[in-house]
């Protein structure tokens, strides 16, 4: 795990521009600086090393950990008592200062760094719209990895005044070594973060041509600033936005991924990327393999799982489910028989493993619509958001009409079933103000049989500060004004 600060991270970040075909910068060097940043070719470097920079980069630390983390610490996954007992700490929320994501900190200010030198530099361009392209992307990607540290690292809005003093993360929007930034608050950060994506919408194209570039196009970011409104609770934008972000994924079966292209999602040959709005590319020679905690498969011994749905999870996608194939395959492993997730193997032609990280899909700005329509009273576009999303899972699918209380619960439902295993469990767990409630009575087994959680894990309340994950002490060591999270 990483243990460098943020001060770290900034001083020596242009260091980090050397792989691949990124800019290759020295920390404290302005006059390379300059030379780095001046043809838009070298600003087309710079946003791609961005981009890479989500990844973690060689031990896939960031987003390709952050999915699986969200499942691991939430009542999705359950931990495979034949295997290694990878994230194992996670799972029982055994966290402290040191032992955290501090890698995930440490990629998530680096990308804003990066970032950063984008927009300090972005004056060099003449004014186009490749300028205001490159400016949009720089910004969509620092929003992200604002909103990232904001949602793992800060109380949610359900469980502090978020104009408290230091409840939200520091803001870092240039690029300054000696920078020991304290804690902005909740809705600073949150404010600061909407501006930002805003601006980014603004600027950015909406040529789907970049999703298979790996870059957020201009119907990524409304869907992305539409989950930010959510996360906030500020359901009404959310709502607004969300009827925007629908109208930029184009129709439907482009958006969502009709029942028939769905499946080839998970193996990166959908038709025009239809289903995904935001993916990060990956290639084998990146040899980052996302999703290796759920399964690893060879063909002498098997597929091998260290996480596994919980048999509450996987009893809820009905057989006439898309995502039930899709998402999961059954197979005995050393004698026993697990419900693997199969949402990253692999996709042809690549090795084991290699699979591009979806970040944002169309189906989110649907779900999102479907939620915030109906907690503002409006059943019908809750309906309509919702059956365009089921109709695209469910074979031979009839609307069930649902209206209230039982139309909200079908929502959430869909959420959970659509994102399991992505990246979304925990935190809509922590925003929605809902504990951890594992079975005490199911286990690992395909069938539900075998070992339950610990019962020590069973039960984490709702609001439990275990929910904010606490601050790496080598980031407080090097930078003391970042406040400690409440509770360690």
């Amino acid at each position: 795990m990483k243990k460098i600060s943020l001060l770290f991270i900034i001083a020596f970040s242009a260091l980090l521009f050397s792989c691949k075909d990124e800019l290759e910068l020295s920390p404290f060097d302005q006059l390379e600086e300059e030379n780095a940043f001046n043809t838009p070719s070298d600003f087309t470097s710079a946003i791609r090393g961005v981009y890479y920079r989500l990844l973690g980069e060689e031990d896939g630390d960031y987003y390709p950990r952050k999915m699986i983390l969200s499942d691991v610490l939430s009542d999705n996954a359950i931990i495979v008592q034949t295997g290694r007992k990878s994230l194992n700490n996670y799972y029982e929320f055994k966290l402290d200062p040191n032992s955290t994501w501090g890698s995930g900190m440490f990629y998530a200010y680096s990308t804003i760094d990066r970032a950063n030198r984008i927009v300090a530099n972005i004056g060099k361009l003449k004014d186009d719209e490749f300028k205001n392209n490159i400016l949009g992307q720089a910004k969509a990607i620092r929003a992200l990895a604002h909103f990232d540290l904001a949602s793992t690292f800060a109380p949610s809005f359900t469980n502090v005044d978020p104009d408290a003093e230091n409840s939200g993360i520091p803001i870092k929007e240039t690029v300054d070594a000696a920078a020991k930034p304290s804690r902005n608050t909740l809705n600073q950060t949150f404010n600061f973060i909407i501006n930002e994506l805003k601006e980014a919408k603004d600027l950015i194209s909406n040529d789907r041509a970049m999703i298979a570039s790996g870059f957020i196009n201009k119907a990524g970011v409304s869907t992305l600033l539409a989950r930010v409104y959510l996360y906030k609770g500020d359901y009404a934008a959310a709502k607004a936005e969300a009827l925007e972000a629908r109208s930029l994924a184009g129709s439907e079966d482009q958006a969502i991924g009709s029942i028939t292209e769905f499946p080839k999602i998970w193996k990166d040959n959908s038709i025009d990327n239809a289903g995904i709005l935001f993916k990060i590319k990956v290639t084998d020679q990146d040899r980052i393999f996302p999703g290796t905690e759920f399964n690893q498969t060879t063909p002498s011994a098997g597929t091998r799982s260290e996480y596994v749905p919980t048999f509450e999870l996987y009893s809820k996608y009905d057989a006439s489910d898309v995502r039930l194939n899709a998402y999961f395959t059954t197979s005995p492993y050393s004698g026993s028989t697990y419900n693997h997730v199969m949402k990253f193997a692999s996709r042809p032609a690549s090795n084991q493993g290699v699979v591009d990280v979806k970040v944002i899909r169309g189906a989110e700005a649907y779900l999102i619509l479907a939620e915030a329509a109906a907690r503002t009273g409006d059943d019908a576009t809750a309906l309509e958001a919702l059956d365009a999303v089921r109709s695209r899972r469910y074979a031979d699918y009839v609307s069930l009409g649902e209206t209230g209380t039982v139309l909200l619960n079908a929502v959430l439902l869909q959420r959970r079933l659509e994102f399991a295993f992505e990246g979304f469990r925990f935190y809509d767990l922590k925003r929605l103000g809902l504990g951890v409630t594992r079975s005490a009575t199911e286990g690992d087994f395909s069938d539900g049989t075998g070992l339950p959680a610990p019962a020590a894990t069973q039960s984490i309340p709702a609001n439990d500060f275990k929910f904010t994950l606490p601050v790496p002490t080598a980031e407080r060591q090097a930078n003391p004004n970042f406040s400690q999270a409440t509770g360690y």
